[in-house]
């Protein structure tokens, strides 16, 4: 392995991951160099030095000479791996993250905050990414909320902003579950579970049956028990609808 083969990480595959994703590449990447600039300096050749320095030690006249060619080699090869090594502890620190909380207790609720902000700065882009949650209790419900937002940067002045959050909301009544982004939300109480569309509930389940005003097959529709045997609704190869009984 050649030291022309060590190189560092574009950093443009990281700037959209997520950062669990983008912390720990950058942590593969540093063990990976660092085994690989171990490997080299553990198994040197003459492949490894330019090729006046390979000359000198393939021409050495005598111990002496190759004893000196050997430590100038070794010394200018540990210079390299520093300065390697530096580039590489300097790409790593572009990326900071600052964590903060708070708990607020107020007349008639509590809330508390969560956050976590991200900064990747490189030559490519300024990526900024705050993630955070907050729970707040009042006497009718408890909701937890949770956000990410995703602020980008790029070398030219194009600017990106993607946010969204969701929540969980307990109540008296059940529990609700959506996302700021989306229509669709869902609703889960003592007696049914609902699908809602903005304020239409367009399914739901109770009492061991599914409510739903129209639905889509692929496959597919199985109506009995494993005791009396199933009639199965299922489309044939030429397109046909078929109902067919299995026991």
């Amino acid at each position: 392995m050649s030291m022309l083969s060590v190189q560092l990480p574009s950093l443009e595959s990281l700037i959209n991951a997520p950062e669990d994703v983008r912390m720990r590449k950058l942590r593969g990447y540093l063990f990976q160099l660092t085994e690989q600039l171990k490997y080299i300096l553990n198994n040197l050749d003459t492949e490894n030095f330019v090729s006046v320095t390979a000359q000198k030690i393939e021409h050495a006249a005598d111990e002496e000479k190759l004893n000196h060619s050997l430590e100038t080699a070794l010394t200018k090869s540990e210079a390299d791996f520093q300065k390697a090594l530096s580039a590489i502890i300097e790409a790593a620190d572009r990326m900071t993250a600052s964590f903060s909380s708070e708990m607020q207790v107020l007349n008639d609720s509590i809330r508390s905050d969560v956050s976590a902000n991200y900064v990747l700065v490189d030559d490519m882009a300024h990526n900024n990414l705050t993630l955070s949650s907050r729970i707040s209790q009042n006497a009718s419900d408890v909701t937890a909320a949770f956000s990410r937002v995703l602020e980008l940067e790029d070398a030219v002045g194009n600017f990106s902003n993607e946010t969204f959050s969701s929540y969980i909301r307990f109540d008296a009544d059940g529990i609700a579950l959506g996302r700021s982004d989306s229509d669709f939300h869902c609703r889960l109480t003592n007696e049914r579970l609902s699908f809602l569309q903005g304020s239409n509930e367009i399914a739901y389940v109770s009492n061991h049956r599914l409510y739903i005003s129209d639905a889509v097959i692929g496959g597919s529709l199985s109506l009995g028990t494993p005791q009396i045997g199933f009639y199965n609704w299922q489309r044939e190869a030429n397109g046909s609808l078929s109902l067919v009984f299995h026991s």
